[in-house]
């Protein structure tokens, strides 16, 4: 596996996230993000459901990509592996629990705690997005893929 630089996240963004992911969860399966990813193109639908159903390491492959939203532009900073005690869910679809993180290159801030359709090159997802601003890192956005 590859390594990644890895940001610091406190329990309470880790706890955030998951209920994050779980929001994420429902509305990927619902019938109108396949919808919307459907408009894009059967490629991109595709690309895009491999991607927001994808293992820690699809993510970490995607370190450095580019995506767009709501006339912002976000880079793939890091992925990190978030802890997973006890057995996963039947309906989980991936083996373990890990952390995206976003930096914000371009159009300022975002609100976080929400959905945003995010659009690369080659992929096109519904993405539940926290803020994680600091001081240290003020373009900071954070995924959880649970």
């Amino acid at each position: 596996m590859q390594n990644t630089t890895h940001p610091s996240v406190s329990r309470r963004e880790i706890v955030a996230g998951l209920g994050a992911a779980l929001v994420l969860t429902a509305c990927s399966s619902g019938a109108a993000p396949e919808q919307t990813a459907m408009d894009q193109g059967p490629a991109k639908a595709q690309a895009g459901q491999a991607l927001a159903t994808g293992n820690m390491d699809r993510w970490i492959s995607m370190v450095g990509t580019e995506f767009s939203t709501s006339g912002v532009r976000l880079k793939v900073g890091g992925v990190q592996a978030l802890p997973s005690v006890g057995a996963r869910p039947p309906d989980a679809t991936r083996e373990a629990a890990f952390l995206v993180v976003f930096e914000i290159l371009s159009g300022g801030g975002m609100p976080g705690d929400l959905i945003y359709p995010m659009t690369s090159s080659t992929h096109r997802l519904d993405v539940f997005l926290a803020s994680a601003v600091t001081a240290e890192f003020p373009n900071r956005m954070h995924a959880v893929f649970n």
